[in-house]
């Protein structure tokens, strides 16, 4: 492995790399506390290289960067001072504070992709009430999106999110590696929808995340008056559209209501209900495939989940009486 230096060409573009010494390669570090590295060779073995005070940063509990052109350089350093502050209950020094200031402005010229990247990285954090907090208070999230604001009544809901992703039972209907989903979308619902489709479109959200971010924007407006008599059949045919993922954020966002309830029935006991009737056995009546298939046995359905059938011999009954009307 070589060291490296690296160089830019305007503000806020990628860097170029070339060859270079220990000590320039440790200048393209991003703040003075990652700069600290070991000697391995012969005799300096084990020897702390220590060029730009990062030891005492440490020791001070100070996120500061190297030289006054860090942030135009790469404004998505701004992201990284603020996680890594809040990571480390340390403080970004004045200095690089009034540098942050001095900067915000250019994270308008940074790739939505860039960004985006870096909340996520803000999103996996144990806790990322605190960053996303410090990110509004520094002025950092208007500058990504206008509009685009952390709600103190929103860490309420980021609270709630780890007893889901430790529990066996949502783990089982999850297909995600990560809860940076499920924060993402906490953050999101409780803002106007013009401000969560304008802040998508400028990181460049994926396309499924988009709709699903707004799904969960609907579910917290529609479900909220949800009655707990709804019958299986009505709950299924509701939820049935929405992935899992959407569905914990509903949960989440409707504790304490009955839609919260009636989501943990739907994953627990209605969902995964299938009839033993299936559309081969209809071929075998022969009927001939099409439009008529789902919606008989979309009433079979019902009839089992609402207890109307409890057999195969019911099943089949219910289905010869369909066909005969």
């Amino acid at each position: 492995m070589t060291a490296r230096t690296e160089f830019y060409t305007e503000p806020t573009a990628l860097p170029e790399v070339a060859h270079g010494s220990i000590k320039l390669d440790l200048h393209r570090r991003d703040f003075a506390i990652n700069t600290l590295a070991v000697r391995l060779d012969g005799a300096f073995l084990g020897q702390l290289l220590d060029f730009y005070g990062g030891q005492q940063d440490l020791a001070d509990g100070l996120i500061r960067v190297l030289h006054s052109l860090s942030f135009v350089d790469d404004p998505t350093r701004i992201l990284r001072a603020v996680r890594l502050e809040q990571r480390l209950s340390f403080q970004i020094e004045p200095r690089t504070l009034e540098l942050i200031r001095e900067a915000l402005p250019l994270l308008d010229r940074v790739s939505g992709a860039r960004i985006r990247h870096e909340l996520e990285l803000t999103l996996q954090e144990p806790d990322p009430t605190a960053p996303l907090a410090r990110l509004a208070n520094l002025d950092v999230l208007a500058h990504i999106f206008e509009g685009l604001v952390w709600l103190p009544e929103t860490a309420v809901f980021f609270q709630r999110v780890p007893q889901f992703w430790q529990s066996d039972a949502w783990q089982a209907w999850l297909d995600e590696e990560s809860p940076v989903f499920t924060y993402f979308a906490l953050w999101l619902a409780a803002l106007p929808e013009a401000v969560q489709r304008g802040a998508m479109k400028r990181l460049r959200v994926r396309k499924h995340t988009h709709s699903d971010v707004l799904a969960c924007g609907r579910i917290r407006r529609e479900w909220v008056t949800l009655p707990a008599t709804l019958k299986p059949s009505e709950v299924v045919k509701l939820m049935r559209p929405f992935p899992v993922r959407v569905l914990l954020v509903g949960r989440i966002l409707l504790e304490g209501r009955p839609a919260a309830d009636l989501i943990e029935r739907y994953l627990a006991e209605w969902g995964g209900v299938r009839t033993a009737v299936t559309g081969d056995t209809l071929k075998e009546m022969g009927l001939k495939p099409g439009p008529q298939f789902g919606i008989l046995l979309e009433k079979l359905l019902a009839a089992k989940l609402d207890g109307h059938v409890t057999s195969e011999a019911e099943e089949l009954a219910l289905l010869e009486q369909l066909l005969r009307e």
